[in-house]
């Protein structure tokens, strides 16, 4: 179970601390997740249009949701 100080990153969903995110938007979002929020937020892409989630093994997410364009391995965005 994870501590009240702690929150899932909008776009990659790791656990960080909350003293080590920032919040845009309404959404948090980790150092290294926010070049890409940014640029999303200025084109007008909704982060919720990628809200998933993880329960165990299986993956949760809404039928209107998208996955990212982001290696399943590395995190490294897509070509």
């Amino acid at each position: 179970m994870t501590g009240m100080t702690e929150q899932a990153c909008v776009l990659c969903s790791e656990m960080f601390e909350l003293d080590d995110m920032i919040e845009l938007a309404g959404n948090r979002v980790c150092a290294g997740c926010k070049p890409e929020y940014v640029k999303m937020y200025q084109q007008g892409i909704m982060a919720t249009d990628y809200t998933i989630a993880r329960d165990k093994k299986c993956l949760v997410m809404g039928v209107d949701s998208r996955l990212p364009d982001r290696c399943v391995t590395c995190n490294a965005t897509s070509d």
